[in-house]
């Protein structure tokens, strides 16, 4: 607006709040300013204001500037309020996209969503590939945060079940807490990078800021870690989206916000399978949760079959060790050695299965040392593209594990009772849609998610 315009707004406002002027006041010599006294003031005879309005310059100077400052509020307002439009960037959701990763072959922005035929955890033999894709606003919060694979999905679990959610933080932080959970669970390790990409709706310059105050969060968080933070660009964001078309930059990050996560994209694969597609694939999970339970109690009793055989050689082999599922309180022992043995006990009971005996120890030791897992997993590799022959997967393994140790009957019937068990709290009526599934699944994860951060 220019100032000639401004003046004309300021000129009708002052004619349209000031009243006319009579005659009298008009034929008036202008006087100079005298002090009244409170007799000389009298109220003037209705006109243009009504009856009552006192003759008091003073009053009428003070009504008049009030009637100019408001005028001039008017006017400012006009001017300002376009000014405001023009200097504030407009709130937008999906503004900016981040991707983060840990693996060796570095930024990408592909998401690694694993197929209906890539299920098994137990065949990865290389560190996680840890992939998350971070969706913020334009005042730099996080709107979304997807989880691209299995590892991903464990992070996001167990850091919104221990409180720890990302959604509504900064950016910045956010990419802390994803590293220092990432590290701490063991998906990090020196041999790859934390690599991420970014892209914003408002331009490279916004995108490279905020490329830097990641790469600086990133490593704040992993002491000594690796970090790759580099600008993307649009035809990189539309290949990794598999579009092809005219887009904007604006739309191509709606699409990308709205990706969903490989959870949910599991859950939405086995529902479309049909049949019970959702509740075989939960419990090939729980087979391998299973596993994993065995497999830690194996090395559970190595260790603590080590350490009773230095009991018996430093104690007499004729004493007792066990008693009661507790270190004989009468041995003659070195305390360093009760205090080793005890902290494997210990082990023992977070694999729930404690010997009560010496006769029990040496049996557990002998059946769980036979267990050949090598061909555990390339069973469970055979039939993780064929969830539903959960049955025949279960039926394998025990056949598997019977030709190992035929002489333990009692423990293979423990191992039948206790996966049924580890069963029995669900069933295929359980899951109707893929909501219940990644509701049960979620629950795994969260368990898995304290199992490695207490490794």
């Amino acid at each position: 607006m220019k100032n000639k315009d401004i003046f004309k707004k300021l000129n009708a406002e002052f004619d349209r709040i000031t009243p006319e002027m009579s005659d009298r006041v008009k034929n008036e010599p202008i006087a100079a300013a005298q002090r009244e006294t409170a007799e000389e003031r009298v109220p003037v005879s209705a006109g243009a204001w009504g009856g009552n309005f006192f003759a008091d310059r003073r009053n009428r100077i003070w009504i008049f500037a009030a009637a100019a400052l408001v005028a001039l509020a008017l006017a400012l307002t006009f001017i300002l309020i376009p000014l405001a439009k023009r200097g504030k960037t407009p709130y937008t959701l999906s503004d900016s996209y981040i991707t983060m990763s840990t693996s060796e072959t570095g930024v990408s922005l592909q998401s690694n969503v694993r197929s209906l035929g890539n299920l098994s955890t137990r065949a990865a033999t290389q560190p996680a590939d840890i992939n998350f894709s971070i969706v913020s606003d334009s005042d730099g919060k996080v709107v979304k945060v997807i989880g691209g694979n299995r590892e991903s999905e464990i992070v996001l679990a167990g850091l919104a079940a221990s409180a720890q959610t990302v959604v509504g933080k900064s950016v910045e932080e956010a990419v802390a807490t994803l590293s220092a959970s990432v590290s701490a669970l063991g998906f990090y390790s020196g041999n790859n990078a934390l690599s991420f990409s970014t892209i914003s709706a408002r331009g490279e310059d916004v995108a490279t800021g905020i490329a830097a105050d990641i790469k600086m969060q990133a490593e704040s968080a992993v002491a000594g870690a690796q970090v790759v933070s580099v600008v993307s660009d649009k035809a990189a964001l539309q290949a990794s989206l598999g579009v092809t078309g005219e887009y904007s930059l604006e739309e191509l990050l709606e699409m990308a916000a709205a990706k969903q996560g490989y959870l949910q994209e599991t859950a939405d694969e086995l529902y479309q399978s049909g049949g019970d597609a959702l509740y075989n694939a939960y419990l090939f999970e729980l087979l391998e949760e299973y596993v994993d339970l065995l497999e830690d109690r194996q090395e559970a009793y190595r260790e603590l079959y080590e350490l009773y055989r230095k009991i018996k050689i430093e104690a007499g082999l004729f004493a007792d060790v066990l008693v009661g599922g507790k270190l004989n309180p009468d041995l003659v022992i070195g305390e360093d050695l009760k205090e080793e043995f005890n902290d494997a006990l210990e082990e023992c009971a977070e694999t729930m299965l404690v010997p009560q005996t010496d006769e029990e120890l040496k049996l557990f030791e002998s059946f769980y040392s036979a267990l050949d897992f090598d061909v555990i997993d390339e069973i469970l590799e055979e039939f993780e593209d064929t969830v539903y022959k959960i049955a025949e997967v279960m039926e394998e393994l025990l056949d598997a594990v019977n030709s190992w140790v035929s002489d333990a009957e009692e423990v293979l019937d423990k191992i039948k009772s206790e996966w049924n068990a580890f069963i029995d709290d669900v069933g295929a009526s359980g899951f109707t849609d893929p909501e219940d599934y990644i509701e049960k699944m979620t629950e795994v994860f969260e368990k898995e998610y304290e199992k490695l951060l207490n490794r």
